[in-house]
C-alpha cells in the first residue's frame, strides 16, 4: 500500500511540473493575462462616438485651447479606439523593424485621424517601408528618431497639420489630450518599461501611442514592440517615468518628456 501511494506521489508531482511547463511554454498563460488585462478596460471610442460622449464636456471647458483643464475635472477613465499595428508586421524581427517602433507608432496616429477601423499586415507593412525610405532620403538614417522628426513626418510624409511636440509634460497634460479625444505619441527609454513581452530586456529607445487611462491608474497604450500590444497597459507613473526623448549623445535617460500630439 505504501509503495502504491509513493508511486501516486511521483505520478502527481510529474504531472504538477509538466502542467507548469507546458502553462509556461506555450501561450495560454500570456492569452490569459492579456485577456483578463483587457476585459476591465473601457470601451474604446471612435472619433464619432468621442464626439457624442460626456468627453466632450471636457472640451467645453476650454475657451482657448491654451487653458489647462483642471485635474479633478478631467473623466474617471477613457479609451480611444486606435487602430494598432506591430512594428514588425510580419513578426520578421531584422535591423529594419527592430528600429521601425517610431514609424509605427505614426501610422497608427495617421491611422486614426484617416478614421480607419483597423491596419492590416500588408497596409502596416507597406507604410513601414515606404517611411523608411522616406527617412533614408531626408535624413539619411531611420533608426532613433526624435519627437520632432516625427512631427516632420507626419507633415511632410503624412500631410498632416497642426502637430506639435510638447516638452516638458506632465500626467495630467498627457490626460489632459486624452480626455479631448487626441491620441499622443510619446518616447521612452524602452528598458525602463519592463514590458513581459519585448524580447530580452527591451530596446535602448523606444515609442508607442497612449491612447486613455483607467480609474485605476494605468495607461492604455498601442505599443508596437510587441505583437500584443494592442491596448496594452502600463502603471501611469511605471510609463511616466519611461518617458524620454531621444538625444545625439544617446544618454536617453536625459531626454526631455515630450509628446506628439494633432491639436
Amino acid at each position: 500500500m505504501f509503495k502504491i501511494r509513493l508511486i501516486a506521489f511521483f505520478i502527481l508531482i510529474l504531472g504538477l511540473f509538466a502542467g507548469w511547463g507546458f502553462w509556461n511554454r506555450v501561450d495560454i498563460k500570456q492569452s490569459v493575462l492579456a485577456w483578463q488585462n483587457k476585459r476591465s478596460l473601457p470601451t474604446a471610442l471612435n472619433q464619432e462616438q468621442l464626439s457624442q460622449s460626456s468627453t466632450s464636456l471636457v472640451k467645453s471647458l476650454f475657451k482657448n485651447t491654451a487653458e489647462k483643464i483642471p485635474a479633478d475635472s478631467l473623466p474617471e477613465e477613457i479609451n480611444i479606439a486606435v487602430p494598432f499595428t506591430s512594428q514588425a508586421p510580419y513578426a520578421v524581427w531584422d535591423h529594419l523593424h527592430d528600429d521601425a517602433c517610431e514609424e509605427a507608432s505614426l501610422i497608427m496616429l495617421d491611422a486614426f485621424y484617416k478614421n480607419k477601423k483597423s491596419l492590416s499586415k500588408e497596409e502596416a507593412e507597406l507604410a513601414i517601408q515606404n517611411l523608411v525610405k522616406w527617412e533614408k532620403d531626408n535624413y539619411g538614417y531611420f533608426e532613433d528618431t526624435t519627437s520632432g522628426q516625427g512631427v516632420e513626418m507626419l507633415e511632410q510624409f503624412f500631410k498632416m497639420s497642426g502637430t506639435k511636440v510638447v516638452y516638458d509634460i506632465t500626467i495630467d497634460d498627457i490626460k489632459r489630450a486624452l480626455a479631448q479625444g487626441k491620441p499622443v505619441v510619446v518616447p521612452a527609454a524602452g528598458k525602463l518599461l519592463k514590458n513581459p513581452y519585448f524580447r530580452g530586456v527591451g530596446p535602448l529607445y523606444h515609442m508607442l501611442v497612449i491612447k486613455g487611462y483607467t480609474k485605476d491608474g494605468r495607461f492604455i497604450t498601442n505599443d508596437p514592440g510587441t505583437r500584443r500590444g494592442a491596448d496594452f497597459t502600463y502603471q501611469v507613473d511605471a510609463l511616466y517615468n519611461a518617458i524620454h526623448d531621444w538625444r545625439e549623445d544617446g544618454d536617453i535617460l536625459k531626454g526631455r518628456k515630450a509628446m506628439i500630439v494633432i491639436e
